[in-house]
């Protein structure tokens, strides 16, 4: 994960930002579904 990112980090950091990313992918989702009626995502 490092090696593809060319970063020099853990496998735990790495792990880390993956589930970072997908609460935050899953916070959008929810966030687009509530002001869906307001704004044309």
């Amino acid at each position: 994960m490092g090696a593809l990112v060319g970063w020099q980090m853990t496998d735990e950091t790495a792990a880390r930002m993956g589930w970072g990313l997908s609460y935050m992918g899953l916070a959008l989702c929810a966030l687009r579904l509530q002001l869906g009626n307001h704004f044309p995502w």
